[in-house]
This record gives C-alpha cells, structure tokens and sequence, in this order.
C-alpha cells in the first residue's frame, strides 16, 4: 500500500510558514462510537489521523526554526551525488548523497527519517526530504542515501546540509493500519466498538494470583490478570495514573502466559525507556524466582538502557568468544616486537586518561587529553624503530571530529609516509577487514556525569576496533565513564586482571625517557 499521497503534500511544505494542512484533512469530522464498514472507518479516521501527524510535525519544525540553534549545530554536509525520478515522475525527484554508517547513526538519518534541507553555513531551510531508501556502494565503501524531495534544484553536485526533524515510521505504521483495518482479524471488534464483560474471575483465583505474587499484586491487579488470560475478545486495557503497578501486572501477565505454553511472546512499548524498563523487571522477576525464561531485547544498541544491552543480540555474543578463541602455535614468537619489551608499550594496553569529550562541528565530540597522548604514544614507539625498519600504524576512533582533530594534529607534526612509519586516521567503521601492525584507539566520551558511552556501546563496532591490530593494541579511554558500559566494564575488568592496565599519568613518569620534545601545551597542540 503506498503512502505517496501523504508525501506528495507533505514534502511540498512552504518553510517560511508554519501552517501546514494536508487536503484530506480538512474533511474531519467527530470519530463515532460504530462504524458500518471499513470503508465508513477509513473515511473519518483517516483526517483525524492526519490532522494528528501534521500537528506533529509543524510542533517538531518550530523548534528547528530556532536559526541561531541550526546555526550552532549544523547538520551532514553532503553533495548532491545522483538525482533521478521517483517511481511516478510527477510527484519527486530523488537525489543520492553518500555518507559512513557512522555518520548515519551520528546524525540519526534512518530509513523513514523526515530531515531538512538547508543552506550551508546560514542554516536557513531549503526544504523538507524523506529518505527512502539506503543501500551499500562497494564502490565508494559509503553507504548510498536516497532523499526523496518535491524539488527540482537540487541539482548533481551542488552543496546542502541534512538536518534530522522526526522519524516518521510511527506514522507511517499507524496510517498503514488504519488503511487495512478491511484485513484485520478483529476487523469487527473494532468497527462495531463490541465490549466484552471483564471476568473478575472467582475469589479464589485472584487469591491463588495474590499468594502466587505474593506482596505484588492487590486484588484489582490480581482480577486485571485474570482477566486478560480470560477475555472472550481480543483486546485487554488495563487503564491506571502513574504509580498504581501496571507494570507489576503486565510482570504477571507474561509469566501466566509463558507458562500456559503461550511462546515466543513478544512484548513491545511506544519508547525505547518503556521498553527498557519492562525488560529489567521481567529480568528481575526471573532471576529472583529462579524461572528459565530467556529474554531478547530487540533494539539498536545505542538505543537501548546498558543495563539490559547485554540482553540485545550483539550482547549476547560472549565477550572474547568465552575464551575460546585461541592463538595459532606460534604466534607469540610471530607477532613479537622490539617495542614490547618496554614497561608500557606491551602487545595490549589500556591507558586511563583524564579529560573531557567536547561537542564539536558536525554534531560530533572530541577529545584532547586523548589527542595529546596518541601522540606520546607514537613518540615513544618510533624511538624503538631500528633502521630499515617502517611501521604501519592505526588511529581509530568512532568519533568522526576526533578523526579530524587527529589528523590536522599529526599532519602538523609527522610526515605520515616517512621512511619509518605509516600512518594512518580513521573511523572505526573505515578500517574493517584491514590491519596494522599497531593500533591505537580514542574512546572520546570522558564525563563525570555521563550515563551512556554513545557509539561505543555498539558492540560490533568494539569488536572491529580490537582487532585490527597484528602486534599492539593500546587502547585510550577514560575507565569511570566507560564503566557505566557493561562490555566496557568487562573489558576493564579483564585488563586490570591481566596487568594492561595504566595511567597515563604512570605511563609519564616511568617513561620519562620518551618525553623528550613532548612538552607539547593545549595551546599549540592547536585544538581548541
């Protein structure tokens, strides 16, 4: 079913004004209490539904009208790759722009994301565009962004920005169902409005429940649980103000259900917190009542609480292969080096460093401290280079400003492609399935009062980063943030036991030797 006809109106929208209707909703009328046919429902709930979407939008634009906040942060940068007719050249024109995984999720340009276009620099609203669709380019190793417009300028190679206003998959889920309710299996219950009587069920089923939860339900819980397991229709809503424990009773309802034989269950919720919140009580409840339930929190990982990530199917990927991956016989010998004999250059390290994350250009942080002692690091493993000898170095971060910083850093100070070394800065997501003899990774996000490490959390993109590396893999972060991860706090966990744990403040005193010309000051490390 497509829902060109909402866009075709929708991406037409004057930017200078706020007032935006779409057609059909100018037929609305008052919703009834039954409904003849689908037909008759379609036609009165559809305006309301779009009056709905629309007020939506014109709310979340109004904010984005702040110029001076559009100014400030900016959106994605890009240039206008390919553009090309829609499926029905009368209504868009589509153009193609090229960005990493990583500024996607940076810039949260999703499928189905509703973003403005603008003017470089000034922030000032070109037009609004839907992305439609994002494929791989093996090519250009980007990913290929189509926007759908109802503009015709916006011709190939010219400059824009992309701004994120509102994902619209809500929407478009809840006008898709509207418009097939004719398929629906409860197609009736809903048109004809029919209301079963709850079952209350017998006193002595609810006091079965409350013994069973014993201290978690009260009795109007009790019969609300009962009740759902026990309804004729296929509806149960369960209405209560905030604090009266219908999260307690949903609890109770999916461990009924789970052990009627009722699985796979899925459960889902209009937020990701709601999600998130549901999960860790259901966790709670099994682990406190010894039940073998498994439980799949189904979600990006940015996007989901770290105390139930390890839940998400990237969590559930054993840290470190469980131990079981081993090395090849012989390859400690193989992948020895001169370097490793020193006390802080070993073939793994974490380096506590203290700092703080900065918000950057382009919606994106970075890292000084960080910046300062990738450089110590590097200092102090090209003093161990022998002659004839190159190496072939990494800097990886998630961070595509901390990339930039770090390259205008060491381009003002190294000759990357000198005899003795290779070097080379990029994002994590840009060295997959390469290698380095060494590699160093800036963790960025350094905050005393973070809850969350951001991309960091993502664990196949921790997976990439370590292990990239043939002979060292120093890894630069600050631990107090990164513990509020899980697999970060694994990983601190792990390199404290194995003694590749170290302050940088250690790494400066011991190694005193490699701090020759390394009095480098904030101020000409140029970065602020």
């Amino acid at each position: 079913m497509s829902l060109d006809y909402l866009y075709e109106h929708l991406l037409e929208w004057d930017l200078s004004k706020l007032k935006h209707e779409h057609p059909r909703s100018a037929r609305s009328e008052d919703a009834l209490d039954k409904y003849k046919s689908s037909f008759e429902y379609v036609r009165i709930m559809e305006p309301l539904n779009l009056l709905e979407c629309y007020a939506s939008i014109r709310q979340v634009f109004a904010e984005f009208r702040d110029q001076e906040k559009a100014r400030r942060f900016g959106g994605f940068r890009f240039k206008v790759q390919a553009t090309k007719e829609g499926d029905d050249n009368e209504l868009f024109t589509e153009i193609c722009m090229g960005a990493t995984q990583q500024e996607l999720e940076e810039y949260e340009l999703f499928s189905s994301t509703l973003v403005v276009i603008t003017v470089p620099g000034s922030g000032k609203a070109k037009c609004l565009g839907k992305i439609s669709k994002i494929v791989w380019n093996k090519k250009t190793r980007e990913m290929d962004v189509w926007i759908r417009t109802r503009r015709a300028d916006l011709r190939e190679g010219s400059l824009w920005e992309c701004c994120y206003l509102t994902n619209m998959a809500t929407a478009e889920r809840e006008l898709l169902a509207l418009l097939s309710i004719g398929d629906f299996a409860l197609k009736n219950d809903i048109l004809f409005g029919q209301c079963y009587s709850f079952p209350k069920g017998p006193d002595s089923e609810i006091r079965r429940l409350q013994d069973k939860y014993i201290g978690k339900l009260n009795r109007s819980q009790a019969q609300a649980v009962y009740g759902s397991l026990n309804t004729r229709g296929g509806f149960s809503l369960i209405q209560g103000p905030p604090g009266t424990g219908k999260t307690s009773t949903i609890v109770s309802i999916i461990r009924e259900l789970l052990e009627s034989g009722s699985r796979p269950l899925m459960f889902c919720a209009p937020s990701n917190a709601a999600v998130d919140e549901l999960t860790k009580r259901l966790k709670k409840h099994f682990l406190d009542e010894k039940l073998d339930y498994k439980i799949l929190r189904i979600g990006r990982p940015e996007s989901v609480h770290t105390e139930v990530a390890h839940l998400t199917l990237g969590g559930m990927i054993t840290f470190f292969y469980d131990n079981v991956l081993k090395d090849a016989p012989g390859m400690e010998l193989k992948t020895a080096r001169k370097w490793h004999s020193t006390e802080h250059l070993p073939p793994y390290m974490f380096f506590n460093v203290e700092g703080k994350h900065k918000f950057g250009d382009n919606h994106s942080f970075y890292n000084t401290a960080e910046i300062q002692f990738a450089n110590k690091l590097v200092s102090a493993v090209l003093k161990c280079v022998g002659a004839g000898e190159k190496l072939d170095i990494g800097i990886v971060s998630p961070y595509k400003q901390q990339v930039e910083k770090l390259r205008h850093h060491f381009e003002q100070r190294y000759d990357t492609e000198k005899e003795t070394m290779t070097l080379e800065i990029q994002t994590v997501d840009s060295l997959q399935g390469r290698e380095k003899d060494i590699i160093i990774m800036s963790c960025v996000r350094a905050h005393p009062t973070a809850h969350s490490v951001g991309f960091l959390a993502d664990v196949r993109r921790m997976n990439v980063a370590i292990t990239r590396a043939k002979a060292s893999l120093w890894i630069i972060g600050n631990a107090d943030t990164l513990v509020s991860n899980e697999k970060w706090q694994s990983l601190l966990r792990n390199a404290n036991e194995r003694n590749v744990y170290c302050e940088a403040s250690d790494f400066h005193t011991r190694e005193g030797v490699y701090m020759d010309n390394l009095g480098i000051s904030l101020e000409a490390l140029s970065l602020e």
